[in-house]
Order: C-alpha cells, then sequence, then structure tokens
C-alpha cells in the first residue's frame, strides 16, 4: 500500500552521480564534494561549500562537472540550514516539472488527519514501513524522529536506510559522520540516526556499489531488497523495520519499462506487504505550477497545516498510488 505524504509549505537530499567515478578531470579539478576534504571529515562543511563557491566559474565551464555541480551546490546549501535550498534543487532540470500544472481535485471522501496518526495505525497491521524520501527536501525528513518513537513503541527494532554506509553496523559504531553515509550530512537526517541509536535500533545498511550487468536495470533495486532480507528477516523472521528509501526506490510496482523498485522486490522476497509512505511528490516547489496537482488543491484551500495524509473513512483506503 503506498500512500502520499503531503507536506507543509515551507520557507525552511541521492545525487545522480557516481562520485567514486569522477573524482578528477585533467583541468584539474576535483568532484565539488570532495573540496576540502579534510576538513569536510573533520565536521565542517562550510570549508568544502567555501571553496566549491571559489571555484564556481570554472565548474560551470567543466564538460566532467558543469551538469553536477548545481546539484552539489544545493546538496551542501541543505546541509548547511539554507532555508529555500532544498525547493530551489527542485527546480533543476532533472527535476523540474516539464509542463505546468493545474490544481486537480481531491475525492471529496477523502479527509485530511495528521500523518503520525495515521501511520502509527496502520504500521500495526504490518511489519515493514517503507519511508520514500526525497534526497533533496530536507522537509521530507522531518517525521523521523516522531516515527521512531512511535514504530518502537509497536515492536519495530529495525532502522535499515539508502544512505547507510557499512560501517554503522560494525560494533563500536558511536554516532553518524562523514564516512556513515552521505545524506546523514544534513543535521534533520543525523539526528534522528542519534535518536535511533538511543533507543536501541539496530541500524541496518543495505545499498550497492556493485555494479550489475549492463542492461540489468533493476540489480541496484534487487540487491538492496537481498540485503535487507539477509541482514534482517534472515537472521530474525519476526522482525519489524523501518526503511528509508529514496526516490522510486520506495515503489511497490514495477516500471512500464520493466524496472523493479527495491519495496517492489523486498515485498516479493519477504511475503510482507509494507506500509510505504511517499513524501517526495506532495511537498513545496519554487512556483506553484511546478507543483503536483492535488498537492495544489490541498494547500490552496488550507487543508495541509501539518505532515496531513488523507483517509476516506467511508472507503477505508488511504489517499495514494492505488486510490484511483
Amino acid at each position: 500500500m503506498i500512500v502520499w505524504l503531503l507536506l507543509t509549505q515551507s520557507t525552511a537530499a541521492a545525487p545522480a552521480f557516481d562520485s567514486g567515478s569522477v573524482i578528477s578531470q585533467p583541468d584539474a579539478l576535483v568532484f565539488p564534494g570532495l573540496l576540502k576534504k579534510e576538513e569536510l571529515e573533520a565536521g565542517n562543511p562550510l570549508a568544502t561549500y567555501a571553496a566549491m563557491v571559489d571555484l564556481e566559474p570554472k565548474y560551470q565551464q567543466s564538460k566532467i562537472f558543469g551538469g553536477v555541480y548545481p546539484e552539489i551546490r544545493s546538496n551542501f546549501e541543505e546541509f548547511l540550514g539554507f532555508p529555500l535550498a532544498g525547493v530551489q534543487a527542485m527546480s533543476l532540470p532533472a527535476y523540474h516539472r516539464k509542463t505546468p500544472s493545474v490544481e486537480n481535485a481531491i475525492p471529496a471522501s477523502y479527509e485530511p488527519e495528521r500523518a503520525l496518526t495515521v501511520i502509527e495505525r496502520e504500521a500495526r497491521k504490518t511489519r515493514v514501513v517503507v519511508f520514500g524520501e526525497e534526497h533533496h527536501l530536507p522537509q521530507t525528513r522531518s517525521l523521523y524522529e516522531s516515527l521512531l518513537r512511535a514504530l518502537w513503541r509497536q515492536g519495530y527494532r529495525y532502522l535499515a536506510a539508502e544512505t547507510f554506509a557499512d560501517e554503522v553496523m560494525r560494533p563500536g559504531f558511536k554516532h553518524p559522520d562523514y564516512q556513515s553515509g552521505y545524506y546523514l550530512l544534513d543535521p534533520v537526517f543525523a539526528s534522528a540516526v542519534r535518536v535511533a541509536q538511543d533507543m536501541g535500533y539496530k541500524l541496518i545498511a543495505y545499498d550497492t556499489k556493485e555494479r550489475g550487468p549492463s542492461g540489468d536495470a533493476s540489480f541496484r533495486d534487487r540487491t538492496q531488497a537481498e540485503n535487507i532480507k539477509a541482514r534482517v528477516f534472515d537472521l530474525d523472521p519476526r522482525a519489524k523495520v523501518f526503511v528509508i528509501a529514496g526516490r522510486g526506490h520506495a515503489s511497490e510496482e514495477t516500471a512500464q519499462d520493466g524496472w523493479t523498485p527495491m519495496a517492489a522486490v523486498l515485498k516479493r522476497l519477504t511475503g510482507i506487504d509494507p506500509l510505504t509512505v511517499y513524501a517526495p511528490a506532495m511537498s513545496q516547489r519554487v512556483t506553484a505550477e511546478e507543483e503536483d496537482p492535488l498537492y495544489r488543491f490541498a494547500t490552496s484551500r488550507g487543508l495541509v497545516k501539518q505532515p496531513t495524509i488523507f483517509v476516506s473513512a467511508r472507503e477505508g483506503r488511504l489517499l495514494g498510488s492505488s486510490s484511483f
């Protein structure tokens, strides 16, 4: 079951690149996220950000890094707390809506409910909660700490995240840092991981750096799901796990081109029908025309005052991809 999470408008993050494969080029530029690497590893992303801004004209002209530079700059602005950095990143060419949207009415039988209440209620019916975040929007992580506490009360003891590096599973791991996972540079995410550790969650890394056979678009997602099964359910068959995934990896449905997302594979491997909460689509953009039609409808009428899920009490359904 895939549920759409609508986030409040705010004035208040996986890159489409592989940093390991584009570290340097002949003009002596390095991958922008690795500038001032020692300072970054010591906990000072501001040093990296300042260096990339100083070199911005060169990066903009670079044949290798010119396309990815704006995304990396946006990432670091998010990590440093720039209020609109993530929203502005969603207007970059890779994420910008191709045609302007118009409002689409939410069916009259659906009423807004507090998202945390709905998720807590629905999580009792399953043993897997998948949360699809937008890597560029820290806003999509705003519920993590509250969810971790609510799910703990229901017996969830595992936190698996796409961004985690394997080191989070090693004995003696104390707290997230530069080596723990790229998006843990976001203070919102890092704080949630600290909460999980304090509560006693077992952290599970599940992404892979391996490259699958040419033409196998589902290799990464299939391997992710296999890792979760092997590292959680094969060892603890009655386990309950909270899985954080980026964007489409959280989908339970095979795409028209045959790509099978991680959540769809995990559902098949475990036989567990997950509760999937999808946050990227229903959130603020720079202009209303870039926002989802349903989101425009709900926010223009003041129906979203906090993270919200629409529920049809009459039909017992949640507003999501299977609602229509």
